[in-house]
């Protein structure tokens, strides 16, 4: 026999419409799909408890300041879904998400740049992301967060992954904005994913990684200088630039848990290169022990 949980009514910031709604006390979740947190005010649907904040639908804000404010100068650090509620929807409190991508043109850039990979050598995922995970940017968004799930999407998706072979080292490379960024001490997403998989190397940004509209990557590049939310302009002669001024930023390179060197973000990441990189720094950072034998022994 079904039951009837809930069937609700909201207006554009996720307050309840008067006369439109039912919650049964065991269905615990709401707008967005976020857990309801009734007893701050009070009343049903005047609280959300989103990952990171907790949102008040009644004013459209969130109740503390966003924690990637550094990175969206632009927008108020306490908005909601960058007050973009008819076409996204709020990533965990963390930054907005479009409903229809084709609005997006970084979207659409994002996806030719991945088409246009042609290194066989290592496995390159392009995707959104931040320094906890990844994801896409569908109306049903796919979320990567830990290395389970990570090592879960390689093996369904990746041929070169599941055929990888014991002892030899395999590169994956994500073009995801901050995959490798430490921030306030928490390891990144590449670097804890690093440690959990044995004889993975991974290459991740450690800043914005950008692209233009024509999915030209032009890799990851200092952020401080975003003033506009756009990741880029155009030049003037046909073409785009950064809106960032402050330079390229790194790609950081992880293994077993650890940062062991980075690249210049103006770099072009080869999986087979960066095989040979590794094997040059074993051998100058942790040579091989020689024994000598004497007398013939």
């Amino acid at each position: 026999m079904l039951e009837m949980r809930e069937m609700q009514g909201y207006d554009a910031f996720g307050s309840l419409l008067p006369g439109r709604n039912y919650s049964s006390s065991s269905y615990r979740f709401g707008f967005q799909g976020q857990e309801k947190d009734d007893e701050v005010h009070g009343a049903t649907g005047t609280s959300y408890a989103f990952e990171y904040r907790i949102h008040d639908p009644r004013i459209g804000r969130f109740l503390s300041i966003d924690p990637l404010a550094g990175q969206f100068p632009h927008n108020s650090p306490y908005a909601f879904s960058e007050n973009r509620v008819i076409d996204g929807f709020e990533f965990e409190g963390l930054e907005i998400v479009l409903v229809n991508p084709k609005v997006n043109p970084q979207d659409q850039g994002i996806y030719d740049a991945g088409m246009k990979e042609k290194d066989q050598s290592g496995i390159h995922i392009f995707a959104h992301g931040n320094y906890q995970g990844m994801r896409n940017d569908q109306g049903a968004v796919t979320r990567i967060r830990t290395p389970q799930e990570f090592a879960a999407l390689l093996e369904r998706e990746s041929e070169q992954y599941r055929d990888r072979k014991d002892g030899e080292t395999t590169v994956i490379v994500l073009h995801s904005c901050d995959n490798g960024r430490t921030v306030k001490g928490q390891a990144s997403f590449a670097q804890k994913a690093s440690a959990e998989m044995p004889g993975i190397v991974i290459v991740a940004p450690e800043d914005w990684d950008y692209f233009t509209p024509g999915g030209t990557e032009l890799g990851p590049l200092v952020t401080e200088g975003l003033t506009d939310g756009r990741w880029y302009t155009e030049d003037g002669q046909g073409g785009y630039k950064p809106t960032t001024t402050n330079g390229p930023a790194r790609w950081n390179v992880f293994r077993n848990g650890e940062m062991i060197f980075s690249y210049d973000g103006n770099e072009k990441i080869i999986g087979s290169e960066v095989k040979e990189d590794v094997e040059l720094f074993d051998a100058v950072v942790n040579p091989p022990v020689q024994i000598m034998a004497r007398d013939g022994q």
